[in-house]
């Protein structure tokens, strides 16, 4: 009786471990800057193009395949902006009445405006 009792207990505990990881995952998007436009809100801009990263559980990665200008047009506050470029100036340009917040950062050429 004593093992079948240490089962049930370990099967609530990866059950409540796994529980928990869930709720912690990080959604991540790539720019690709592949829509009509340069905008930070254009779903089209993203990999997934299912929305675009504007909360702190979300990532926004500019990786070596698309470099350029970004239009920052809404108010964002993500948890971690990566520009991984080393040889490109990147520019985000943000709407005057707007904020661009990640709470972490990591960037090699990055130009930040407000305009």
């Amino acid at each position: 009786m004593q093992t079948k009792m240490y089962r049930g207990t370990g099967f609530v505990v990866v059950v409540v471990i796994g529980l928990g990881m869930a709720a912690t995952a990080v959604a991540q998007f790539t720019w690709t800057g592949q829509g009509a436009d340069n905008k930070w809100t254009t779903t089209a801009n993203w990999n997934p193009d299912t929305g675009y990263p504007s909360t702190t559980g979300q990532d926004a990665i500019f990786d070596d395949t698309q470099t350029g200008h970004v239009d920052v047009d809404d108010d964002i506050t993500i948890r971690y902006l990566y520009v991984s470029q080393s040889d490109v100036t990147n520019t985000f340009e943000i709407a005057a009445d707007k904020t661009f917040a990640p709470i972490y950062w990591q960037a090699h050429l990055l130009t930040v405006t407000n305009h």
